[in-house]
C-alpha cells in the first residue's frame, strides 16, 4: 500500500465501501478519487479521504438520501446537522408506523363495527378564520394537519390569538383532487390584509352529527353511519361536511366531532 495514494480496493476496504459503490460516488460527482492516471484510467484515493468516505458510508446506512449529503461533502453543513435532521424524520415516521399498527389493531378488535350516537339539530353558527389548501385524496389528512399548524402561525402574525376550535370543511364526495379549508375559531376577526387567510362563514345549519373515537384514518366508519343515517331519513347532505377536532380525552384518544348539513329531499 503506498503511504501517498491508495488503489480503489485498498481505499475500499479501509473505508468499507464496496468498489461499485465507490464508482457510483465518483459518477455522480459525491466522492471523486483524487487521482486518475490518464494512461491506465486507475482511480487513485488519498489517505486523507478515508474519513469522508467512512461517514458517508455510516450515514447512507441511516437512509440519509444522497441529496442531503452532497452539501456534506461540499462542507457547507455538518455531520451533526444531518444527524438531528435524520433522527427528526426517523422519529416521525416512527410514530406515524406507531398510528399505523394502532388502527391495525382497532379493526382487529371490530372497530368497523362499533356504533355511533347520532344527533340531528340545528347547528350553531361560528366565527372562523380560514385556509384553503389543495391537495390530493391520498394525501388529505396530512396536508389538513400541514394547514392547520400553518394557520396558527399566520394568524399569530396577524396579532390574532387562535381559539381553541380547530376544524376542517370537506366536501361530501371525495376527488382525487380537492381544497381543504382548515380553520380556527377567532373571538376577534384580524383587522388588516391577511392573505392568505380568509374569513369562514359556518352558518346556522339543519345537521346530523356525531362523534368519532379514535384515529382520523377511522372516521370514514362515522361518515358512513351518518350518510346512512341521512339517507334514511329522507334527507339530502348538502355539505361541506365540518370537522371539528376536539381535545383529547383522559384515556389520550383524539375526538373528532362530524358535522354534515342537511336539507330535506328534492322530489324528483
Amino acid at each position: 500500500m503506498n503511504a501517498k495514494r491508495l488503489t480503489i480496493g485498498e481505499f475500499s476496504t479501509l473505508c468499507r465501501l464496496t468498489v461499485v459503490a465507490l464508482r457510483h460516488y465518483d459518477r455522480i460527482g459525491l466522492l471523486m478519487p483524487a487521482e486518475i492516471d490518464s494512461a491506465s484510467g486507475y482511480r487513485y484515493y488519498h489517505l486523507d479521504q478515508v474519513g469522508i468516505a467512512l461517514e458517508i458510508g455510516l450515514l447512507r446506512s441511516l437512509d440519509v438520501s444522497l441529496v442531503e449529503l452532497r452539501p456534506f461533502v461540499a462542507g457547507a453543513t455538518s455531520i451533526d446537522e444531518l444527524l438531528v435532521a435524520q433522527r427528526s424524520r426517523l422519529t416521525t415516521q416512527l410514530h406515524e408506523r406507531q398510528r399505523m399498527i394502532d388502527v391495525i389493531d382497532a379493526l382487529a378488535a371490530g372497530a368497523g363495527d362499533a356504533p355511533y350516537e347520532i344527533a340531528r339539530a340545528i347547528e350553531p353558527e361560528l366565527r372562523a378564520v380560514g385556509l384553503g389548501v389543495a391537495t390530493s385524496w391520498d394525501r388529505v389528512e396530512r396536508a389538513t394537519q400541514h394547514g392547520l399548524a400553518r394557520l396558527t402561525v399566520l394568524l399569530r402574525r396577524a396579532g390574532v390569538e387562535p381559539g381553541a376550535m380547530t376544524g376542517a370543511l370537506f366536501p361530501v364526495t371525495p376527488g382525487e383532487r380537492l381544497t381543504v379549508t382548515v380553520f380556527v375559531a377567532v373571538d376577534v376577526a384580524p383587522t388588516r390584509d391577511t392573505q392568505p387567510l380568509v374569513p369562514v362563514a359556518l352558518a346556522r345549519v339543519d345537521a346530523i352529527s356525531t362523534t368519532h373515537r379514535g384515529d382520523h384514518r377511522l372516521l370514514v366508519y362515522a361518515y358512513r353511519a351518518l350518510l346512512a343515517q341521512v339517507a334514511l331519513d329522507g334527507l339530502d347532505a348538502v355539505g361541506p361536511a365540518r370537522e371539528y377536532y376536539l381535545p383529547a380525552g383522559r384515556d389520550g384518544a383524539a375526538y373528532t366531532r362530524l358535522v354534515i348539513p342537511t336539507r330535506a329531499r328534492r322530489p324528483e
